[in-house]
């Protein structure tokens, strides 16, 4: 709208310099937590390193053609205020409370939000684990999505057993029809403690091939530390392998290695392997690349779309490549040495038809339904195919 509001918090200026970002000041260990902002931020916190402030309102914004005309629950919601001198290409920014989320099972961030008008800018929902020195945005919208109040669900999947961070992050658009509004904050987890199903057991199987003391694997967590590794193996050519492991629920990164760079297949046998749940389904699986080769997976009840890394063809770019989270919600982000970053991606269903293509960048927004889908990434050093399913 072209006036603020009278009922609110903050306003539409100020909230720029200062000193940055600090840690969060308060930290939430129980859970369902909800937020729906009735005259009041809560926990959360205005940013001083952005543009200008969030704000609540209740009714309609002061401007025809954008804003939403009542929140989506109760009386009061989050919106800012898009009107000058807060466009274009300004930024607002608001913090969360620390999540503690050392005991959930799951957990599971949802909102609602409205984006009505004809300039809309960009709104993104970012995570930070280190005190907020970094952000890794986890879901964005951007431009018009039609005068009604949407809802989001984000899975926190990848944070388990993790403190985590989140914040609002919007752009203006280029005029005053760009407000953005958000209500209705929640985030669950659907248990606590060191109860059944909190944990699975994963099955390795490995073919070795002809030279099996070139061969090494590990598993990391989401935060790169290894939890489980094998290897070299001083055992005769082509034999096999099997070992279970017992890891916590969410997300990792299985990465197997080849001393010398033939893989385990198949210049010098036919080796291979895969790692499956106790149930059988297949987490990850392969055995031909060079250096090495890297697939991510995740553990618990997720329905979300999934990485899986097919081969590796060519190229040292690959083998530093990491596409995560996994499992992916709304947007996909991709990890790569910023001088391989020059390159393209394309995204392709079952019927062989493009559902995503562009230059290659470390933030993807998806829109994606359940299935089974082929990342191509290209670059001058090589490319990966993967599928997405």
């Amino acid at each position: 709208g072209n006036n603020m509001p009278t009922n609110g918090v903050g306003g539409s200026t100020g909230g720029g310099g200062g000193g940055g970002n600090p840690s969060c000041t308060s930290t939430v260990s129980s859970f369902p937590y909800n937020q729906n902002f009735e005259n009041t931020l809560g926990k959360w916190k205005q940013s001083t390193s952005d543009d200008f402030n969030w704000a609540t309102n209740r009714g309609g914004t002061k401007s025809k053609g954008t804003g939403p005309s009542s929140a989506s629950s109760e009386s009061y919601y989050l919106y800012m205020e898009s009107s000058a001198p807060n466009h274009a290409s300004k930024s607002a920014i608001i913090n969360s409370p620390c999540f503690n989320l050392s005991k959930a099972r799951k957990a599971t961030f949802t909102f609602n939000y409205h984006m009505y008008g004809a300039s809309i800018g960009n709104l993104k929902l970012q995570a930070s684990t280190d005190k907020g020195k970094s952000w890794l945005t986890i879901w964005q919208k951007s431009k018009n999505q039609a005068n009604s109040w949407l809802s989001a669900s984000v899975n926190l999947g990848n944070y388990i057993g993790k403190t985590v961070q989140l914040r609002f992050n919007v752009t203006t658009g280029s005029s005053y029809t760009g407000d953005i509004a958000i209500d209705k904050l929640s985030l669950s987890t659907s248990g606590t403690g060191s109860s059944d199903g909190q944990s699975s057991v994963v099955k390795l199987n490995i073919k070795l091939d002809r030279y099996p003391e070139e061969t090494t694997w590990e598993i990391k967590d989401n935060t790169g530390k290894v939890v489980s590794f094998g290897g070299p193996y001083f055992r005769s050519n082509g034999s096999t392998i099997t070992k279970d492991i017992k890891l916590p629920n969410g997300c990792y990164s299985l990465v197997f290695k080849d001393k010398v760079g033939d893989g385990i297949c198949c210049r010098f046998g036919s080796g291979s392997y895969k790692l499956s749940t106790s149930t059988g389904t297949t987490l990850a699986s392969g055995g031909r690349f060079r250096k090495s080769e890297t697939k991510n997976f995740c553990l618990g009840n997720s329905k979300e779309i999934n990485f899986e890394s097919e081969f590796v063809p060519t190229g040292d770019v690959v083998d530093d490549l990491i596409i995560f989270p996994n499992p992916v919600s709304e947007v996909l982000n991709i990890k790569i040495p910023e001088r391989d970053l020059k390159g393209t991606y394309r995204i392709i269903n079952l019927e062989g038809k493009d559902v995503g293509n562009g230059e290659l960048r470390q933030n993807i927004p998806v829109n994606l339904s359940p299935g089974i889908y082929t990342l191509k990434v290209k670059t001058k050093k090589g490319y990966i195919q993967r599928n997405l399913c």
